[in-house]
């Protein structure tokens, strides 16, 4: 019976580790992994948030700065979303050429964003046919920062904004057309279907960590401009990820996707190889020069890269090689040990 009993135990254990082997963690199951673990990553970076509410209507996202003044002030350590107080500062500006006001308005729920917490508080807004300049300090020097401007009115139609962000030599400026009761985030109209990150614009800080935000109705000059909020974050360097790909002989190439799990402020550059798993370069396909690079733009998540294969009228079995990342040239990443997969069916 005891016999029987280690029997049974052992035949057990095989079975699992059959069910269970080593190299079922490759290829899409890692690259799974490696995406769950970049949400993983973002969902506690943007936990770091800080967020200024405009509006007079006693609402705000939870531990966001509500603001529902008209006269210049200055805001000391303000608290992100976690709650925790930070080192940063803001200085708010108003222009006193026509004293603005603040109001209520009701951006639909389709238009609320994906976030950690609910955006449901962003529903007032500074309205003013002039400007404000919010001036931020204590931020961390020469670090690339999420920033996200949400745009809101009710009672102008196809009022703008146009938004001046600057910090150093470093600029980014864009306008922000929306109609009455809609969200926009920059150049957005809010999506509820989206993660707010994917609204992210992207700009590096100076040495002194300082930002200015301007905020005008230059675009139309006639309608009042209406500032609902603004939040902003140090950026998380992104993850790489190389995607897999099956492709027939007779296509000529394979095109691999090279992405990143967020934005950049600036260009990642990644240098990349081929390798032969079961493929042979020079026979089977191209392999990569040894100055192969990619470029994925700023504000950008991907990118493609392409590969040559050979149609060598041959049938036989299928065969792999694979993509993988050399080295970062330029950009910050945290992880870039990624392989992608490229199947060439027989």
């Amino acid at each position: 019976m005891i016999r029987k009993n280690i029997a049974a135990l052992l035949d057990g254990l095989f079975q699992r580790k059959e069910r269970r082997p080593r190299s079922s963690f490759t290829g899409r199951a890692r690259r799974a992994w490696r995406s769950q673990q970049a949400e993983c990553l973002e969902d506690r970076s943007l936990l770091t948030l800080i967020g200024i509410d405009f509006g007079g209507d006693g609402s705000t996202p939870a531990n966001w700065t509500g603001y529902a003044g008209t006269s210049n002030t200055t805001l000391n350590g303000l608290v992100d979303e976690s709650g925790t107080a930070t080192s940063v500062n803001v200085g708010i500006a108003f222009d006193n050429t026509l004293q603005g006001g603040t109001f209520s308005f009701q951006p639909p729920a389709s238009e609320l964003p994906i976030h950690t917490q609910s955006l449901a508080g962003v529903n007032g807004a500074y309205a003013d046919s002039g400007n404000v300049e919010l001036s931020f300090s204590g931020l961390a020097a020469n670090t690339p920062y999420e920033i996200y401007v949400f745009a809101g009115d009710l009672n102008a139609s196809l009022g703008s904004n146009r938004v001046t962000v600057t910090s150093g030599n470093n600029m980014l400026t864009f306008n922000q057309p929306h109609d009455r009761n809609q969200l926009v985030i920059n150049s957005e109209v809010g999506d509820s279907s989206r993660d707010l990150s994917s609204y992210a614009k992207l700009i590096t800080t100076d040495a002194g960590g300082t930002m200015l935000v301007r905020v005008d109705n230059a675009p139309r000059p006639t309608e009042f401009f209406g500032l609902a909020g603004i939040a902003l974050q140090a950026s998380t360097p992104g993850i790489v990820s190389i995607s897999d790909v099956t492709v027939d002989e007779g296509a000529g190439t394979a095109t691999v996707d090279v992405s990143i799990s967020a934005p950049e402020a600036t260009d990642v550059t990644l240098a990349l190889a081929t390798s032969d798993v079961t493929a042979i370069a020079g026979e089977d396909y191209t392999a990569a020069s040894v100055s192969a690079q990619v470029t994925i733009p700023a504000g950008d998540t991907s990118a493609t890269f392409t590969v040559a294969v050979t149609d060598d009228q041959t049938v036989e079995s299928a065969e792999t090689f694979q993509v993988s990342v050399t080295s970062v040239v330029a950009g910050n990443v945290t992880d870039s040990s990624d392989t992608g997969t490229v199947m060439i069916p027989c």
